[in-house]
């Protein structure tokens, strides 16, 4: 019922998209586990009852680590400065960094923003067959992907997804029509304004609740994270992080394609510049290929993004990681993109942002430069030249 008021009116192209274009809950479920070599497993539950999954490609690293809260290690550490040598306290970090870093690519926090979901199914598809879902080879993604443990997360929201099927994307719809699908309609039938959603917490359902909520009306993006009454998806995806202790979490958004979106506020001023880094050189591969960019990305100078304390500052205190929200490319009928105009950004953004993780770091200080020309990664101080102890290095 909820899908058919949020779709009506939708052109029937909404409803039909090429084999590659995978962002339904059903057909995300089948597509990953039928990959051979991809770990699957359900992270917790929705507010609706649905189900959360990871998908994982490479071999897990276990930590050697004394310490489940980032906050308890720093104390403990003692160092209260930036300095690249009290940075990461092993009783939290582990001892040295893992051979492979860790990338999660979280899809869908809102329902109606699909394009992270559709450029991760086919990277996943790339990492298993060598091939993306419309059989184009990408090699340097490929070689870039393999170096690093990667995690997808198709839908942070299964409930929004699911109140708009089984419309498959909104690329043809116009304006006024995403609105109605994201944002739901109030009990007099018209839509809310963006900014208007974000003033009620959670969000009444009117007559129909738009896809950018879970079935409790809470924005993900801006749940009570410091509450124990935190959504269920919250819990869940917190909970996989500090498991699975990632050097970076991509949170999917959609916008006009902006990219890399301004660092969170709350997280340390190095990781806010890192962020900055980022942005630019994912922005400039995206320019290099002449591929779409209607809007320059905002990440720029550390502290200009919101004093609101979001799902990426949360993502950092609670495991450490370098949080990156990714405004995807959308398209609608006002500025209309193809299929494969989205996915192939996507497959650039993602390109960018691996050959940054695995050539500079997501992680500022643990590259280090030695005089002998090698160059290793370490949590801590190096020992002395003359000493040769390697316990803690990976020496690339």
């Amino acid at each position: 019922m909820e899908a058919g008021m949020l779709t009506e009116g939708l052109p029937p192209s909404c409803f039909e998209a090429p084999p590659f274009w995978k962002s339904g809950l059903a057909e995300c479920h089948e597509f990953v586990t039928g990959l051979p070599g991809v770990e699957v497993e359900e992270i917790g539950r929705s507010a609706g009852g649905r189900p959360i999954l990871a998908a994982s490609f490479g071999r897990r690293e276990a930590l050697r680590r004394s310490s489940t809260s980032m906050s308890s290690s720093f104390g403990g550490w003692g160092s209260k400065a930036w300095n690249p040598d009290t940075f990461y306290p092993p009783s939290f970090f582990g001892e040295s960094p893992r051979e492979r870093p860790v990338l999660v690519l979280q899809g869908n926090i809102h329902g109606s923003e699909i394009a992270g979901t559709v450029a991760a199914m086919n990277l996943l598809n790339l990492l298993v067959h060598g091939t993306d879902l419309r059989g184009r080879r990408h090699d340097r993604l490929l070689e870039e992907a393999r170096k690093m443990r990667v995690i997808v997360i198709p839908h942070a929201n299964p409930d929004g997804r699911a109140r708009w099927e089984p419309a498959k994307h909104l690329l043809t719809a116009s304006e006024t029509q995403g609105h109605r699908v994201t944002f739901g309609l109030r009990e007099d039938g018209t839509t809310p304004a963006w900014l208007e959603t974000k003033n009620s917490f959670p969000m009444p359902r009117g007559r129909v609740l738009g896809s950018y909520f879970n079935d409790a009306g809470v924005n993900l993006q801006h749940d009570r994270f410091l509450d124990a009454g935190r959504a269920p998806e919250t819990d869940a995806l917190l909970s996989f992080y500090l498991r699975e202790m990632p050097d970076a979490v991509v949170a999917a958004h959609t916008d006009q394609g902006t990219l890399i979106s301004e660092a969170p506020s709350y997280i340390p001023v190095e990781l806010q510049t890192l962020c900055a880094r980022i942005g630019g050189a994912v922005a400039g591969e995206v320019r290099r290929r002449r591929l779409p960019l209607f809007v320059y990305p905002h990440a720029n100078r550390p502290g200009a993004g919101t004093r609101a304390f979001t799902q990426l500052d949360a993502i950092y205190h609670q495991c450490g990681a370098l949080p990156l929200l990714v405004e995807f490319p959308s398209s609608i009928a006002e500025h209309l993109l193809t299929f494969d105009q989205v996915l192939d950004v996507g497959l650039a953004v993602f390109e960018a942002l691996l050959v940054f993780g695995n050539d500079i770091g997501f992680r500022p200080g643990v590259r280090k430069h030695l005089n002998d020309g090698r160059v290793v990664r370490a949590y801590g101080p190096l020992p002395p030249p003359a000493a040769k102890e390697t316990r803690g290095l990976r020496e690339e």
